[in-house]
């Protein structure tokens, strides 16, 4: 988990990240965020997210699972 947490807090350029953080907050966001954060699941962790799992999707902790991270 602290792998994804750090890479969800580069691709948001945050000097870090939690699990309850609701990724949407972040200053940084937008939808090339929103698409680099599914981009870098789905290469670093084989997970190709619908849009309706990413929509579905509210903190950081939801991407884990959604990408399958403990």
């Amino acid at each position: 988990m602290k792998e994804f947490l750090e890479k969800v807090a580069d691709v948001l350029d945050l000097p870090g990240t939690e699990p309850d953080f609701e990724f949407r907050t972040a200053e940084s966001w937008s939808s090339l965020a929103g698409f680099s954060l599914a981009v870098m699941i789905e290469q670093d962790y084989g997970k190709a997210l619908t849009p309706e799992e990413f929509r579905a999707a509210r903190t950081v902790a939801d991407l884990a699972a959604a990408a399958g991270v403990a």
